[in-house]
């Protein structure tokens, strides 16, 4: 469970992989990674739900896992096929902001 703090997490394996269940309540967690597609941002083997707080992640996207629909917040995951130079904000059509990445 991740309930507060600001973890930046800056990897070439997985980012958060707690072998079972997540549970996000609170906090602003970073992912910077992976860039291989054998790993990913986020990996988890049951469920993982999202229920507050901050989750944003740059990674490859072939092992890319999303929180589950079950959870009350959702999270876009938006995916690109382009390699993007570190400190470059990246913008979604979908949504009206840019989100900045620390």
């Amino acid at each position: 469970m991740i309930s507060g703090g600001i973890p930046h997490i800056d990897t070439s394996g997985d980012g958060i992989d707690p072998n079972g269940n997540l549970t996000v309540t609170g906090g602003e967690i970073y992912v910077f990674g992976p860039a291989d597609s054998g790993n990913g941002s986020l990996d988890y083997a049951g469920e993982a739900t999202i229920g507050g707080g901050i989750f944003i992640a740059a990674g490859s996207s072939e092992m890319a896992q999303n929180f589950s629909t079950f959870s009350s917040y959702h999270c876009p995951v938006y995916t690109n096929t382009e390699a993007v130079n570190s400190g470059i904000c990246r913008h979604c059509t979908a949504f009206i902001e840019i989100i900045p990445f620390p």
